[in-house]
């Protein structure tokens, strides 16, 4: 670094320092300075010059000039005429012979060799020669006028000033501006570790920044991030902070993402870009920097990277995603019977559970109850079967989940504070070893599932988890986690319709299967003659009817194979005598509909309609007391019970009421708990002699039922199996 050459004046100026009697400076001109000259004319190598708060007239040096200041202010204290804060060298707020004790020690010495704390540096580019360029096009990089401008738009870019002598801790600011709106923004601040390949980066993104730590090798490992809103032709006041172990950057004020790392030892200063136009200027770098003004890491090595800004607004309730980098097991609990085969290192956690399972659950326990966690997996050791996963550990409780991986299937498990496992869903995959893979497990709106890469693999109904911590675990083989990422966003992968949603779409098809049994449109070619020829004709030839027709002849009358003997005009052209016509009676329409999902389902009678006889089972908990009357139950179990399990009901579910040999089935289309009543479709036949139930339908479609009616009329709520959720 080149040095100011000292020149003196005259003997005088020299002597002046020797001379101090009864307080008073002799041959000191008490008038006031002169204003500082700013930025000395000569710029340093990488144009870096130094400054410092003793250096009072910003020349370079400490000289006559100093001594004129202070004289000007001696015996003066903060805040009254004359005070200059310049010559509070000791910073007492006095300017006296503790001052002057300071200035004699540094006399005539030249800003860069005074006491470190009182340094700062400012970098005014205005040749590139005088930096170290890198990139395959550093003649996109120049320096004029102060500003620094890297045109990345063809590729990665960086200039770092050639001044290698910064101290470990500092501050570095700039002024930063991206111009171009065609490109996208990706820029920062770069602080290299002396004698060594390795630097920080401090990244700016259009709705984020990043703090990375870059190995000699180049590998980028993430420290910290934040959400952050950056708009083109704007400029911010960025900055990054390397000071008492901690590495910190923000925009003007705001300190926005800090992390603990204590490799960095001083070094060069640089800028970096890979997309867009980028300008820095108005560039300084301050020594021995104070609290940034943020927390640190969190412990288990969690930190908080990005708030989702939508359009250039943070929502109303962000959506936060946090970064996991294991540097030491020290911030885990870990749990197993060698916990010593657990390591983390470089981002990278690794459990060796060949001897034994073993898990690493971060302390960091306030991960809300929706999230989505993802890590790049593999198993290294062919020897040993492959065997980890992902564990999702219940707040305030010792259970937990665990998502599964091994060679070739994959296992969703409830584990509870006792250590017992319960398979809630299982999978085929085909996993090699030493290949890696990203697997992820994932709780939102009350279900679980998991998956590799863009593939949700499995996923069930569970509402335990109330969020918590966030662990690996490993069962059998060598297994290393990396690059591992908490998501709070419930939609960051799409998992399909829950069991819940599903099974509502299934109850769905069953009770429009029941309508459209219910309500085609139909027109006999001949007069009919009922089932029970006592009635004689009951649909008349041309006559306008709805519904498939009440049958116990031939009950197997499906909406398919009715329409079936419709033609264009929605006359009917099948079997007219009354063993032959098609149609169905309650029963076999119900099992009917229950076949839009069961198409093995027998068409049943009502006395195989009782719950626990086949596939049928009881909605609700009631006791079953009787095997052929159902009024013997309802009777059994009383009001309350009965009501309770009325309002269980859902769309495809049945009542039924059978005694001895008969009975009647009702499908559920509709409930309304709050005003204890069902809405039902059902095949009825015939209200009298010749006349169908309805006038022109044997069918009630959509009818209204009250509980009360239900339970005085002794209908039991039942359902098929199939629609019951796991």
């Amino acid at each position: 670094m080149k040095k100011r050459t000292l020149r003196f004046e005259s003997l005088e100026d020299r002597q002046l320092l020797a001379v101090y009697a009864g307080g008073v400076i002799a041959n000191a001109a008490l008038v006031a300075p002169a204003e500082p000259t700013g930025a000395p004319s000569g710029l340093q190598i990488g144009d870096v010059y130094v400054k410092s708060t003793m250096d009072a007239d910003g020349d370079g040096f400490i000289g006559p000039a100093e001594l004129s200041y202070m004289s000007y202010a001696w015996f003066k204290t903060s805040g009254s005429a004359n005070w200059n804060a310049a010559s509070d060298l000791d910073g007492d707020g006095f300017i006296g012979p503790g001052d002057y004790a300071h200035l004699s020690a540094n006399w005539f010495k030249s800003a860069d060799a005074l006491p470190d704390e009182t340094k700062s540096y400012e970098i005014y580019p205005s040749n590139v020669s005088n930096w170290d360029l890198f990139g395959n096009k550093v003649s996109l990089i120049s320096a004029r006028g102060g500003t620094l401008s890297i045109d990345a738009r063809q590729g990665e870019l960086e200039a770092l000033c050639s001044y290698d002598a910064f101290p470990g801790n500092l501050r570095v600011s700039a002024d930063f501006t991206s111009t171009s709106a065609s490109a996208g923004m990706r820029a920062g601040i770069e602080i290299a570790v002396q004698d060594s390949g390795a630097r920080y980066y401090f990244e700016v993104q259009p709705d984020r920044l990043y703090l990375y730590y870059v190995s000699e090798k180049g590998v980028m490992t993430p420290l910290s991030g934040a959400g952050y809103t950056f708009n083109y032709n704007a400029t911010y006041n960025i900055w990054m902070q390397a000071a008492n172990g901690q590495i910190a950057c923000g925009v003007g004020e705001d300190t926005l993402a800090v992390a603990a790392d204590t490799r960095l030892s001083g070094g060069q200063v640089g800028f970096y870009a890979a997309e867009g136009v980028n300008q820095f200027k108005n560039i300084t770098v301050e020594s021995n920097p104070g609290d940034p003004g943020a927390a640190g890491r969190q412990v288990g090595d969690v930190f908080v990277t990005s708030e989702l800004v939508v359009d250039g607004v943070s929502l109303d309730a962000p959506i936060y995603s946090y970064e996991i980098y294991p540097s030491n097991v020290d911030n885990w609990f870990l749990f197993g019977n060698k916990v010593s085969l657990i390591t983390a290192k470089n981002g990278t956690l690794t459990i060796d559970a060949r001897s034994g399972a073993q898990e690493a659950v971060s302390d960091y326990d306030a991960f809300p109850d929706d999230l989505r966690v993802t890590a790049s997996f593999k198993s290294t050791d062919p020897t040993a079967t492959l065997r980890g996963g992902i564990e999702l550990a219940v707040q305030d409780s010792g259970a937990c989940y665990c998502a599964e991986f091994q060679q070739n299937s994959v296992c969703l498990y409830y584990v509870s504070e006792s250590g017992t496992r319960t398979a809630l869903a299982t999978g085929t995959v085909s996993l090699s070893y030493s290949k890696n893979y990203t697997v992820w497990a994932q709780m939102a709106d009350g279900r679980l599932a998991c998956g590799l890469g863009n593939d949700v693999l499995l996923y069930v109904s569970d509402t335990r988890l109330s969020g918590g911590g966030v662990g690996f675990y490993g069962g059998a083989g060598v297994n290393v986690f990396q690059n591992i990422v908490v998501d709070t966003d419930p939609d960051i992968l799409d998992i399909g319709i829950s069991p819940e949603e599903e099974n509502a779409q299934l109850r769905a098809e069953v009770v429009a299967y029941m309508r459209s049994m219910a309500t085609v449109k139909w027109t006999p070619s001949e007069d009919i003659t009922y089932y029970n020829s006592d009635y004689g004709v009951m649909f008349k030839a041309g006559s306008t009817y709805y519904g498939v027709p009440y049958s116990q002849k031939v009950r197997s009358g499906s909406y398919e194979k009715f329409t079936s003997y419709l033609d264009a005009n929605g006359t009917y052209t099948g079997p007219v005598t009354s063993t032959t016509y098609i149609g169905s009676d309650c029963s076999s329409a119900v099992s009917m509909a229950w076949r839009v999902f069961d198409p093995s389902l027998s068409l049943l009678g009502t006395y195989y309609m009782f719950p626990g006889r086949g596939k049928i089972v009881a909605v609700g908990n009631y006791s079953l007391t009787s095997g052929s009357f159902t009024g013997q139950i309802t009777s059994d179990n009383g009001q309350d019970v009965m009501y309770a399990a009325y309002a269980q009901l859902k769309p495809g579910d049945a009542v039924l009421y059978y005694k001895n040999t008969g009975g009647h089935v009702r499908l559920i289309s509709s409930v309304d708990v709050a005003n204890q009543c069902v809405y039902v479709i059902e095949q009825c036949g015939a209200s009298g002699y010749g006349t169908p139930i309805s006038g022109n339908s044997t069918w009630r479609v959509d009818r209204k039922i009250t509980f009360a009616s239900l339970f005085s009329n002794s209908y039991i709520p039942i359902s098929h199996s199939g629609l019951q959720i796991s």
